[in-house]
């Protein structure tokens, strides 16, 4: 039982951990190549530090078009 448990909080940290570090990564390969094509890279720094995942917003503006169409 114990075993168990610390197991699980173990795999628990260990892919938050580990979503992080992918996030950290594919934030890195967006900037850089973004910069490759030219823009500005404080730009490029603070649009991707800024960036946040709105899905609630995307799909009620969805709804919206769906219903226009």
């Amino acid at each position: 039982m114990i075993i168990g448990t610390v197991a699980t909080i173990i795999g628990i940290i260990w892919c938050m951990y580990d979503e992080n570090r992918m996030s950290r990564e594919d934030a890195k390969r967006d900037y850089l190549e973004r910069v490759a094509l030219g823009q500005d890279p404080e730009y490029v720094a603070w649009s991707i530090n800024n960036a946040v995942d709105d899905t609630a917003s995307l799909e009620a503006a969805n709804r919206v078009y769906k219903q226009r169409n």
